[in-house]
């Protein structure tokens, strides 16, 4: 089994940002992919990080690697206010559909956060094409708003166990 942990966005695309913090979404999910990388090195699972060069050429560079699944690490963002975890699969995906539900019951017991749900993308959603066109089970993980000062406190606060609930949620679905 061959995990790929995607790190959302990249240098030049940071995404979301934190300005009372000073940190980009780019930022805070490659350092928690590092960290769950060594986790996952201990827990002897095949896996690889895969940086987004370009948005539109990620799906065949992740389809080319033959995943057994894939997590893209993400944060949300909206109006410093909006709170919580949600998890995004493909509407079109059962596999996902599994994989999301496990995400999103560890990194919601990992963080605590206000629930906001598994939600199923159509192809024309912000991060359809991803969800559509990869072709192993794959979700969007956004697991606290970056943008909010509480739930970006609240993430460094349980930074472990967000990284331990990544962890947890590969294992219960390699081992289904």
């Amino acid at each position: 089994m061959l995990c790929v942990i995607n790190i959302g966005h990249s240098r030049k695309d940071p995404g979301c940002s934190n300005k009372n913090y000073n940190v980009t979404e780019f930022e805070f999910c490659n350092e928690l992919a590092l960290d769950i990388e060594d986790s996952l090195v201990k827990s002897n699972i095949d896996y690889l990080l895969v940086y987004q060069d370009t948005y539109s050429g990620l799906p065949t560079r992740i389809n080319g690697y033959n995943p057994s699944l894939v997590i893209s690490l993400h944060a949300n963002a909206f109006d410093t206010k909006a709170r919580g975890c949600e998890t995004l699969y493909h509407l079109e995906s059962g596999e996902s559909l599994i994989l999301a539900d496990i995400l999103q019951k560890n990194l919601n017991g990992a963080l605590h956060n206000p629930n906001r749900g598994v939600k199923a993308k159509t192809s024309d959603d912000r991060g359809g094409k991803l969800l559509r066109d990869v072709k192993a089970p794959i979700v969007i993980c956004e697991p606290f708003f970056l943008d909010n000062d509480y739930d970006y406190e609240n993430a460094l606060d349980h930074y472990d166990e967000l990284v331990e609930s990544y962890v947890r949620a590969i294992k219960e679905y390699s081992s289904r």
